[in-house]
């Protein structure tokens, strides 16, 4: 799979978050849209598009709620 390296927009960035998907992005995305932070925000993950990211591949929502006979009983209700 071809990946598109792109270059970082500023020289200096006052937080750098390593790895995207889910909680990478989510912190970036709330930091951003923080009006008390006024600082350069920089993602990096080796797959740009997520497609091949640990996010989408879990599946651990479906193992902590259904992985045991009481929750499979419990969300029955």
């Amino acid at each position: 799979m071809a990946q598109q390296m792109k270059t970082p927009k500023y020289s200096s960035y006052d937080i750098v978050i390593v790895g995207g998907a889910i909680m990478g992005a989510s912190t970036a995305w709330f930091l951003s849209n923080d009006k008390d932070f006024d600082g350069k925000v920089l993602v990096v993950d080796r797959d740009p598009t997520y497609k091949n990211s640990s996010t989408m591949h879990t599946n651990s929502c479906m193992r902590q709620q259904f992985s045991t006979e009481l929750n499979v009983k419990i969300s029955v209700v």
